[in-house]
């Protein structure tokens, strides 16, 4: 008998959130669940919290990324998450004082922002002759 190793969640997303998702698993990912996974945890470990650690303290100030759902939340998707992202995100949702669905959309959303902010630099310095760049030639 094997043990389940994944947790299947449906969360419910903005046309414009999802058309952002969407874009960035075709520019950067390929697969949604890897997305936002890779988010939670990131935005998790922001946070102080690792899989398997105790607590850290209250949040100073509210988490920054509760996204603004002032749109209608009419699509629905379904994401994969390994036990220990979904512990991480539970913990993490808990600590931001948000819904797990509100933490997961916010986490990827800033996630998103980062690889954009990221991509663009490394662009910026291939344009302007790489970090290895030959001087002189």
């Amino acid at each position: 008998m094997s043990a389940k190793a994944w947790v299947m969640k449906t969360i419910r997303l903005t046309q414009h959130e999802r058309s952002i998702i969407d874009g960035a698993c075709e520019a950067f990912y390929g697969c949604r669940s890897i997305l936002m996974s890779e988010a939670v945890v990131d935005a998790a470990h922001a946070m102080g919290i690792y899989a398997g650690s105790s607590e850290p303290g209250s949040l100073r100030e509210p988490w920054p990324h509760v996204p603004d759902r002032t749109g209608s939340t009419t699509t629905r998707i379904c994401v994969s998450l390994s036990l220990r992202a979904d512990e991480m995100l539970s913990r993490a949702a808990a600590r931001a004082k948000t819904t797990e669905p509100q933490f997961m959309v916010g986490a990827t959303l800033a996630y998103i922002a980062r690889l954009e902010a990221q991509r663009h630099a490394s662009n910026q310095t291939m344009r302007e002759g790489g970090p290895h760049a030959v001087v002189g030639t």
